[in-house]
């Protein structure tokens, strides 16, 4: 598949989406049809809206500055929070973001099917 961004095959000098992408785009979006149904969420119903996050960065590393005071920030009183770890290394930030959240699993050992996600709305 060739990259919107990329030089265009056709030796025009433009970029595929400026020269073939937009006729691409509406042979594709033929062949597919309508949008499909979108996602509706469940009703919160009076429950916490659960958010997950899934990194291999909970520990000393450069997004773990980043990510732990969202993690702290949440108001816990409308969102329960999951994160999944799938590193080995635990340190101080490791304990940190655990505290900051309402369930925390190490995943490193587990396949990406072993994460249930029906369990959470938003997933990031």
């Amino acid at each position: 598949m060739t990259s919107l961004n990329a030089p265009c095959h056709c030796g025009s000098g433009k970029k595929f989406k400026r020269c073939h992408g937009k006729p691409a785009a509406r042979a594709i979006r033929q062949q597919l049809g309508p949008p499909k149904q979108h996602f509706s969420p469940l009703p919160l119903d009076n429950r916490r809206l659960r958010i997950a996050y899934l990194s291999a960065d909970f520990r000393k590393h450069p997004v773990a500055n980043f990510i732990t005071p969202v993690l702290e920030a949440h108001n816990r009183h409308k969102f329960k929070i999951f994160a999944y770890y799938s590193h080995q290394h635990k340190d101080a930030w490791t304990d940190r973001a655990r505290r900051a959240v309402d369930i925390f699993r190490p995943v490193a050992d587990l396949s990406a099917v072993g994460i249930d996600i029906r369990r959470v709305e938003l997933l990031g």
